[in-house]
């Protein structure tokens, strides 16, 4: 039995500005088991390593000596860390009094669970989304088609396309939570296997608790326990690197757990989807004779993006790797 209750993992690259309150917020949550903290610097250049040595003695700082990634930085943490729960943590978030003890003593209670998540605020107070469904044809079909926008949609068809704010009130078992703070078993993660590490970042999280949830296990969301995460209202979601990234990463997702049939009409989905948003901007564009420089820039990464999904460019199969 390990005498540490709960290994917590921070992958930090060049995070010195929100790293170090993240630290303290986890040494004045008031948490009553035995924890370790590991830092896994992914080849940072801001001192971060000497500030958090200075300010937090006890933390243990591991460097990767590159950028592993989200997913390589935390396998290499999980690698050195000793608990029977393991909390993947961002650097960019503030733990609220009393979170990790609700977290730990909900896994603790449930032999189901598999993995968990606490309530993610804004730093404004507001909802993020803190849990998410697992992708699947039908929802992308609706989403695409904006089906999901048709009243009573949900309750006519049975499809769900997301978990509403407004749900988020209780706890629940869902397919993924955020990535930002997600608690797992060790059990779990030793039969399911830790981060893939092809995803290097954005949807790691999701694909890993599909293979929790394939082996049986429970996702569950507790609104009881709740954090910030700072970075989360700020991420550019347009961003042309960061949607390549995204896609990429759902046809793997397809492919590795829906087979190659789904993963073949999801890819025809994307060009749908894609072929649309260029109308759309090309007529924004004649509508405003081009004074708009928004509906020029989102064309331009429609256009972008409609080539790399007909395979005739190929940026984007490692948009961030030497960033």
């Amino acid at each position: 039995m390990n005498k540490i209750n709960v290994s917590i993992i921070i992958v930090s690259y060049n995070t010195i500005n929100v790293i170090l309150p993240c630290i303290q917020s986890i040494y004045e949550s008031e948490f009553t088991e035995s924890f370790e903290i590991i830092v896994v610097d992914n080849g940072s250049s801001d001192n971060s390593r000497e500030a958090i040595t200075e300010h937090f003695p006890d933390v243990q700082i591991i460097e990767s000596g590159y950028n592993a990634g989200y997913a390589g930085g935390n396998n290499i943490g999980y690698k050195y860390s000793k608990g029977r729960n393991i909390l993947f943590l961002n650097p960019d978030t503030i733990i609220h009094k009393a979170a990790l003890d609700h977290m730990v003593s909900l896994a603790d209670s449930s032999a189901e669970c598999g993995a968990l998540g606490p309530k993610v605020l804004n730093r404004d107070g507001s909802l993020q989304k803190s849990c998410y469904l697992s992708p699947a044809l039908s929802r992308s079909i609706a989403s695409v088609l904006f089906l999901d926008y048709l009243p009573f949609w949900e309750n006519i068809t049975g499809i769900k396309t997301n978990y509403m704010f407004d749900e988020q009130t209780h706890e629940m078992i869902v397919d993924c939570v955020s990535g930002c703070c997600m608690l797992v078993k060790r059990k779990s993660l030793e039969d399911a296997g830790a981060f893939d590490e092809s995803y290097w970042m954005y949807g790691e999280e999701g694909e890993l608790c599909e293979r929790i949830r394939e082996k049986g296990y429970k996702i569950i969301f507790t609104p009881e326990a709740s954090i910030v995460h700072l970075g989360g209202a700020s991420t550019d979601s347009h961003s042309f690197k960061m949607r390549l990234h995204v896609e990429r990463n759902r046809r793997m997702f397809y492919a590795q757990h829906r087979g190659k049939i789904e993963l073949l009409l999801f890819k025809a989905i994307l060009l749908f989807d894609t072929s649309r948003r260029i109308l759309t901007s090309i007529t924004k564009i004649l509508i405003t004779a081009g004074t708009n420089k928004k509906h020029v820039l989102k064309l331009t990464r429609s256009c972008g993006l409609f080539l790399w999904q007909l395979g005739i460019i190929r940026q984007g199969d490692r948009p961030f790797k030497n960033n």
